[in-house]
């Protein structure tokens, strides 16, 4: 430790002492007590004196007297006189007996000052000790030769933090600061890998749930640190955050397994991942955040083998993926109650280039009775038929390859949130998933050569004997409206399970084969179609409706769209764009119904 540092910590060391004296107390003035009791006595002489001689020449002296007197009057005077001397006396006691009053309170004073000097002598002897061994601990891990040295450094300090409740955050911040320094070229032949280890283990044994002293709710700044291989699994944060923005993963592993954040959080923000792998299986987040905001993934890898977001977030928002396969596949995240609210798990404004993020094969569904199901370890996943919150938001992604998958996933009652978005290549799957009351959200995408792959999923609109059959009784409602009438009764209708308003198709292809409709609306409203392909070749529909409402076709690109031969199948569509039905196959048993295009 240089001289500025040991007289930062004098000070601080003189602050957390600095308890305040007492103030002294005032020094009572005094007299002499041989002289004090002398005065009383002769006051009192005096008085007695003056009280005979005022009686006497009341009752006694001839000139002056004004009644007869007895000699018994002259004893009764005598005796008046005697008491009143006899008072003063009792006085006198008094004040001598408050004057030793006053010296055992001074003597107890002077004792209580000498025992909080002894005590501030204690303090600081300890406070002395203490910063020796700070300034030891340093010492040792400053130490460049020997990495055994540094080790007992580390475990120096940790030893120091459990004892030094006032200074725990100081010794912390060194063991976060030696982190921060940037890694040698030989990280491996110096032994330096084992030291930053051996760091990591320390701030992991006290973070731990059961830890005898927990480092909870204390600072954490590791940021711009290179990394080389962490171990912080099954840590619980409740109200720390660790902070690994602008760090940088060189190789190894981020293992964060068995991740509790129930308040807290890790903050990776603009760090970048250029090799080894992140693991945050079995994570529980709760009122938390872990946050990979604007980081990069540049040949990395990131796992979950399964978790669960309850009343918090993940996000990936504005990161790049180049290279690097993040496979969130068997995470489960609760949708929120309100699609206003940020989504449990977020890539908005991310750039994906030939990178893949696998988000399927689990279940994306509510969860009610969320503190009951969490205290006896359970999670009762409950399927509804609101469709208010967001599992996950990709808006304003750009794809230019690689892939987003959803494959095999089942949504129930929530929205999947692409707005926004453009797709300039690669693939967007939800193949062979299953939604239930869902939506999932196109609105403003740009297709530029992408294509979105949902063959063999199955569609199902709203579940529940009260909203059965819903898209079909809204057709039928329609149906039986002039055409120039339908636009004006357009509300209420079911909300699309799939959800395309005013996207842009320029290129790519929106696969949708083989798929199942039950029930379910696909939204196409507004939808500028300038070139591209959207098909539905052998899809399976069950009151299914294609909703065509104001489309534009009127571009020298021509749109293929093909659909199925299905009697089960309904196009609502509007000719104020030139006519669509010129560049869309309807196959014979498909039903058309004429709305009136809006201007």
């Amino acid at each position: 430790m240089d001289s500025d540092d040991g007289a930062s910590f004098r000070t601080v060391v003189r602050m957390v002492e600095g308890a305040t004296e007492p103030a002294r107390s005032r020094g009572v003035g005094r007299v002499p007590l041989f002289a004090a009791i002398s005065v009383v006595v002769l006051l009192a002489l005096a008085i007695a004196g003056l009280v005979g001689f005022v009686g006497w020449l009341i009752l006694m002296n001839p000139q002056t007297k004004i009644v007869t007197t007895s000699p018994k009057d002259a004893l009764d005077l005598a005796k008046v006189a005697l008491a009143v001397a006899g008072g003063i006396g009792g006085a006198g006691a008094l004040v001598v007996g408050f004057r030793k009053q006053l010296a055992a309170e001074a003597e107890h004073l002077r004792n209580e000052r000498e025992h909080r000097r002894g005590d501030r002598a204690e303090q600081r002897e300890v406070y002395r000790s203490l910063n020796e061994r700070f300034h030891q601990a340093v010492i040792l891990l400053g130490n460049k030769e020997s990495p055994a040295v540094r080790l007992s450094g580390v475990y120096s300090l940790a030893s120091l933090a459990e004892d030094w409740s006032l200074g725990r955050q100081q010794c912390i911040d060194v063991l976060c600061a030696y982190i921060r320094l940037p890694v040698a070229p030989d990280i491996e032949d110096s032994g330096e890998r084992e030291v930053r280890r051996t760091v990591f283990s320390v701030i992991r044994e006290h973070l731990l749930e059961d830890a005898p002293q927990r480092w909870d709710g204390l600072r954490f700044d590791m940021s711009g640190a290179n990394l080389d291989g962490v171990n912080l699994d099954n840590i619980k944060l409740q109200r720390s955050t660790l902070d690994f923005s602008r760090a940088k993963l060189l190789g190894g592993q981020i293992s964060l397994k068995g991740l509790a954040l129930e308040g807290g959080g890790i903050n990776f923000r603009q760090a970048q991942f250029a090799a080894g792998e992140i693991d945050i299986s079995g994570v529980f987040v709760d009122r938390g955040r872990l946050s990979f905001e604007d980081a990069e993934f540049l040949g990395s890898g990131l796992v979950c083998n399964h978790g669960m977001i309850l009343t918090g977030q993940i996000s990936f928002a504005g990161c790049r993926i180049s290279g690097s396969r993040l496979n969130l596949g068997r995470l489960s995240p609760i949708a929120t109650d309100d699609r206003r609210k940020p989504a449990p798990l977020t890539f908005d404004d991310a750039i994906i280039e030939d990178g893949q993020v696998y988000l399927g094969a689990l279940d994306y569904e509510h969860l009610e009775g969320v503190s009951e199901g969490v205290e006896q370890g359970q999670s009762n996943l409950i399927r509804g038929s609101r469709r208010d919150g967001c599992w996950v938001t990709l808006r304003h992604i750009l794809l230019n390859g690689g892939l987003v998958s959803f494959r095999e996933a089942r949504f129930n009652s929530g929205v999947i949130s692409l707005e926004n978005a453009v797709l300039a290549g690669g693939e967007v799957t939800f193949a062979m998933a299953r939604f239930v009351a869902s939506e999932i959200n196109f609105a403003g995408v740009k297709f530029k050569g992408s294509t979105v792959d949902f063959e063999y999923a199955h569609f199902q609109g709203s579940r529940g004997e009260g909203s059965e059959r819903e898209a079909a009784q809204w057709i039928r409602r329609l149906e039986k409206l002039p055409v120039v009438e339908r636009d004006m009764v357009w509300d209420p209708h079911p909300v699309a399970a799939l959800q395309l308003n005013s996207a842009e198709f320029w290129d790519g292809v929106l696969v949708l084969d083989h798929c199942s409709i039950d029930d379910a609306v696909l939204d196409f409203v507004g939808v500028d179609f300038r070139g591209g392909r959207v098909t539905l070749a052998r899809a399976n529909c069950v009151r299914a409706v294609v909703n065509l409402w104001n489309s534009r076709f009127n571009y020298s690109s021509v749109t293929e769209i093909v659909l199925p031969d299905d009697k089960f199948l309904t196009v609502l569509w509007s000719d104020y764009y030139e006519g669509p039905l010129a560049r869309i196959g309807i196959p014979e048993k498909v039903s058309v119904l004429e709305v009136s295009a809006s201007d």
